[in-house]
């Protein structure tokens, strides 16, 4: 009954929660190697029970019948015990492309958050871009490169300018 819940357990964990600790995965998977010992063990027990058995036996049907049960019992715990090792391996096998899907999820997550990254480098250097002013009426270079926290010299680059020279409505990018 305990190897069952282990079974339960682990199997539980490996396909219900494929970010779980690998530790624990381990853990769950090395007491399901356990759990087959003992029943390896209980089986050999028990193969020694029939050869006593079959040694003491004569024409006793009671022997007989009891001889007959513990041979049902022994291939019912060897059958499991094939399903156990099946799971156990199987648990080992799913549990390694968890850890391949997680590391290529974990890479696709860095490459989104570099992607990320760069998106809002682009949009600050499309924003800072965009911003205009159109010069009205007592507008002056010195005036707006005030305004805008930044240099005459600056505003006469990126509107290519030659002069100081501004025309009312005339439309000035801000670096």
């Amino acid at each position: 009954m305990k190897f069952f819940f282990l079974v339960a357990t682990v199997a539980t964990a490996t396909l219900c929660a494929p970010t779980t600790n690998d530790m624990q995965m381990q853990t769950a998977i090395e007491e399901m190697r356990i759990a087959i010992v003992d029943l390896q063990q209980t089986v050999a027990k028990q193969k020694m029970d029939i050869v006593l058995l079959e040694e003491k036996k004569s024409n006793d049907p009671f022997l007989l019948r009891r001889v007959s049960e513990v041979e049902k019992m022994q291939q019912g715990v060897a059958d499991d015990l094939r399903e156990l090792s099946e799971h156990a391996n199987q648990s080992s096998a799913a549990l390694g492309e968890y850890r391949q899907q997680i590391a290529a999820l974990q890479k696709q997550m860095s490459r989104f958050e570099d992607l990320q990254g760069t998106l809002q480098s682009i949009s600050k250097a499309i924003n800072t871009g965009n911003k205009t002013h159109q010069v009205t009426s007592g507008d002056s270079l010195d005036r707006i490169a005030r305004q805008y926290n930044t240099t005459v010299e600056a505003l006469k680059q990126r509107n290519d300018l030659t002069s100081n020279t501004i025309l009312i409505g005339q439309q000035l990018v801000i670096p």
